[in-house]
């Protein structure tokens, strides 16, 4: 083997070692991203958001990336952390012409698992709002039995309405509520992640999800991804991936063109 084939699968054991320790070091936050339109006749409204949970400390969980890959088995317990709360933000932007914008009202109303109900009124055109479902036995209102799986779910619904300049009263309301799904085992004492089978809504919309297809542990539906390889592989993993092939080409070049010279 001449010294450029060395060369070459050094660089080339170099780089599979430096993804695999990425994918090992590397935390990535248990969230989905995602966004949706409501909208009416000279009015529309822009909402885009994150699904993700949240630990004891009230931060998002994150998770090693090679967990989150499935390269491990596919039950998340996310280090032993306990799952505390779901959080939904909600992120908005209205537009529209000829409307009195000192009339708009944008309304989110968001209601979940344990009879939870919230709900928020502005007059921005712009801003952002946090929902959180806490995942506790209070809010369940029952101590599950060992083993259990619970489906945590937060519906979010989003209203715009304005006058136009006509008089006219415009309403846009999304065409379908922004539903979020977390499942849980329940362990005394604490609830644990497990992963649950993908899924797709009635009208074929697509859904955010959290780690490779089939295996996601947040699940939002009526929206559309926005995410995409973002969620499964982190810049720093792309970029080296990237880096390790155009060098993989540049080299595997450099040895036929060696060796078609030789071969004259």
């Amino acid at each position: 083997m001449n010294k450029d084939a060395k060369k070459a699968l050094i660089l080339i054991a170099v780089g599979i070692i430096a993804i695999l320790l990425i994918a090992c070091l590397v935390k990535v936050g248990l969230v989905a991203e995602w966004n949706a339109e409501a909208a009416d006749t000279n009015l529309s409204v822009d909402v885009s958001g994150t699904t993700e949970l949240l630990g004891p400390d009230g931060e998002p969980i994150r998770l090693a990336l090679i967990a989150k890959l499935g390269i491990l088995p596919l039950s998340f317990f996310v280090e032993s952390s306990e799952v505390t709360a779901m959080r939904v933000t909600v992120s908005w932007t209205a537009s529209g012409q000829d409307v009195d914008w000192s009339t708009l009202k944008i309304t989110l109303t968001a209601s979940g698992t344990g009879g939870y109900q919230k709900s928020y009124t502005t007059s921005y055109k712009t801003g952002s709002k946090s929902f959180i479902l806490p995942i506790t036995v209070d809010q369940l209102g029952r101590t599950p039995s060992s083993g259990e799986t619970i489906t945590w779910q937060m519906t979010i619904n989003v209203k715009g309405e304005v006058v136009a300049l006509t008089g006219e009263k415009l309403t846009a309301t999304l065409p379908k509520p922004i539903i979020s799904q977390v499942k849980t085992v329940w362990y005394e004492p604490s609830f644990t992640i497990t992963a649950s089978q993908s899924t797709t809504t009635e009208s074929g919309t697509s859904s955010g999800g959290c780690g490779p297809p089939g295996h996601h542990v947040v699940w939002v539906y009526g929206v559309t991804d926005t995410a995409g390889i973002k969620k499964i592989i982190p810049d720093i993993m792309r970029y080296t991936l990237i880096s390790l092939i155009v060098a993989e080409a540049v080299i595997a070049y450099s040895l036929r063109r060696k060796k078609t010279e030789t071969t004259k």
